[in-house]
């Protein structure tokens, strides 16, 4: 048992409401951190406090003897000071770390593994972070969603006001960050440099229970999503291991589920290795997130954060590769 009932709030996990920051630190049920709070068992820098307040770097937390049973096996209350590194090896197979500083995890997804946990799938990129994280106060988790079977960037924050800010970003109607996807579709797509695709998207379940997003007229559907992207034409192959392809370059001005996949789905050039929306089989999808810019944030809850332009090509079989790197 450790030696002392105060848990020292680390840079890490700095902005969390009290009731979220106890919930990471404690195995704790709800209902007992709520009893403790409420009877002034546990305390803030002395003080009682709610379950909404937020915490800040260095913040003194009292915990009621009881609740030192919560800890972790192998945990530590006095990690103030902890700086998470995570360790590339801990993350393989296949799952590549692009850019690690004290806000910022960037990652290289291979195509084939899925961001979340799922029913049919334990393996994921939160899983393979919550291990690499070890006792760490803060275990960083995906900003944003990338299809299973989409490779490329993925971000998250390494502390709690930058996943908030990355969250943020993410979230925002108008667009405030950059994002740009790689792509090959079947047939010739000759585009002028940014041409806008504009389409009003809304799920649909099949009778075998896959989702498939679909895009309808605005008027025809009230729960539909505006979906927005520039797409460029960068080149254009007439022979190819699938027939006639295009290698395009889209920049999303909104984040919806499958749109890229849909938007030229229902243009006729489905994306090669995309079987569920009609493209030909591949024996992956070629669709890369090759490019994110992160603006820089000058203040965000009396915190500064840098800008960030990560780029990572995609490592596609010839003659893909050969056809984007121009040789």
């Amino acid at each position: 048992m450790p030696e002392s009932n105060l848990l020292f709030v680390a840079p890490a996990e700095a902005g969390q409401k009290l009731l979220r920051f106890l919930e990471r630190r404690l195995q704790a049920p709800r209902p007992s951190i709520y009893h403790w709070l409420r009877t002034g068992q546990i305390r803030v820098n002395k003080g009682r406090v709610k379950a909404g307040h937020l915490l800040a770097t260095g913040d003194e937390v009292r915990l009621p003897p009881q609740a030192l049973n919560e800890i972790p096996q192998g945990d530590s209350l006095d990690n103030s000071a902890a700086h998470l590194q995570i360790n590339p090896r801990e993350l393989l197979p296949g799952l590549r770390i692009i850019h690690q500083d004290e806000y910022l995890l960037a990652l290289n997804k291979p195509a084939g593994l899925p961001v979340q946990p799922g029913s049919k799938h334990v393996d994921s990129v939160s899983v393979r972070l919550r291990n690499s994280a070890g006792t760490s106060v803060f275990i960083p988790a995906p900003a944003h969603r990338l299809d299973k079977q989409c490779a490329g960037l993925l971000v998250a924050g390494k502390t709690h006001l930058y996943q908030c800010y990355l969250h943020s970003l993410f979230a925002a109607e108008k667009p405030l960050l950059e994002r740009e996807y790689l792509l090959w579709v079947k047939g010739i797509l000759e585009l002028l440099p940014e041409t806008k695709f504009v389409d009003f998207l809304t799920p649909k379940t099949n009778t075998g229970g896959t989702e498939r997003i679909k895009a309808v007229t605005s008027s025809d559907n009230a729960i539909a999503s505006k979906a927005a992207a520039f797409y460029t034409t960068i080149k254009v192959l007439h022979d190819s291991p699938c027939g006639q392809a295009t290698l395009l370059k889209a920049r999303l001005l909104t984040g919806r589920k499958h749109q890229i996949r849909v938007q030229c789905a229902t243009r006729g050039h489905e994306i090669i290795g995309d079987v569920r929306y009609g493209g030909p089989f591949f024996r992956r999808m070629l669709l890369h997130s090759f490019r994110l810019h992160l603006p820089a944030c000058p203040d965000f809850r009396g915190q500064s954060f840098p800008e960030y332009n990560l780029q990572s090509l995609p490592e596609w079989p010839a003659p893909f590769d050969v056809a984007w790197m121009g040789t």
